[in-house]
């Protein structure tokens, strides 16, 4: 382990700055099927393994947007929902750089990945620690930097480093991913707008949600522990038909109505959420 002194936790481990984005480096690598009929052994060797047949490539998490396929384990594939934080607007958050024996991984504390057989925060991993590759920590350091995150529709996907091989890592941080990786998702409107109209709902989020969920989540991951768990239940399906909603409203070309809906939607699920 390197001490990093720009680096604050709390007693718990935790970033001190709550308020900063959780996601993956703008470092960090996927596999992306150029067409999904190829197996997942096929593009595993085209992506990280050197392989060469032109139906899978290895990109930044950057040039990912909604309705790419892309790795979501070493045998399955996923369709990405959306690709948070896109566009590079220059804000840097505080990341574990994880080098193992085959590769790199950069994420923020509490983005969740596959260490010692299960998934945990990155900030639980230890020199040691085996990821889900098999392969060991060799090394743990902090940085600053610019962050990049694809959901997918299992809620997990393969990351690696510009050069290497890759481990499991959820898409989503400590406080939703339960929820990413249950069964909800496949069957909410977002879901399936996501799937049917995908450049819309990359344009969306960029245009109308970025902002918005950017300032909301803190509270939100608050409320969530703090609610109890019927009444998150209630908050995630107003949540996904507000949401819906300000995508209708969006394509049809009002867009700061949309932002304004989805606001208001925000408002009202805390509201709700603090009864």
């Amino acid at each position: 382990f390197v001490y990093d002194p720009t680096y604050s936790t709390d007693d718990d481990g935790n970033d001190k700055d709550d308020k900063e984005e959780k996601c993956f480096s703008r470092n960090t690598h996927a596999c992306r099927l150029l067409t999904p009929e190829t197996s997942a052994q096929e593009a595993y060797t085209q992506c990280f393994l050197g392989g060469g047949g032109g139906e899978a490539e290895r990109v930044p998490m950057s040039h990912l947007h909604a309705g790419d396929i892309v790795m979501s384990s070493v045998d399955a594939h996923a369709r990405v929902i959306v690709n948070q934080h896109r566009l590079d607007d220059g804000t840097v958050s505080h990341l574990v750089n994880l080098k193992h024996t085959r590769g790199l991984l950069e994420l923020t504390p509490d983005h969740m990945l596959v260490i010692d057989g299960e998934f945990a925060p990155a900030r639980d991993a230890r020199v040691g620690s085996t990821l889900s590759n098999g392969e060991t920590i060799e090394a743990i350091t902090h940085d600053r930097t610019s962050i990049v995150n694809p959901i997918t529709s299992t809620g997990t996907i393969l990351a690696a480093g510009p050069a290497g091989e890759p481990v499991l890592a959820a898409t989503g941080n400590e406080w939703l991913f339960d929820v990413m990786l249950s069964a909800y998702p496949q069957y909410t409107l977002s879901y399936t707008l996501a799937r049917l109209l995908p450049l819309s709902v990359q344009a969306y989020y960029d245009q109308a949600l970025e902002p918005l969920f950017t300032a909301a989540v803190p509270t939100l991951a608050k409320l969530k522990e703090a609610a109890p768990k019927p009444l998150v239940g209630l908050t995630l399906v107003a949540s996904d038909v507000a949401l819906a909603s300000g995508l209708g409203i969006f394509s049809l070309g009002f867009k700061g109505a949309a932002s304004l809906a989805a606001a208001l939607a925000v408002t009202a699920v805390c509201r709700i959420a603090r009864k």
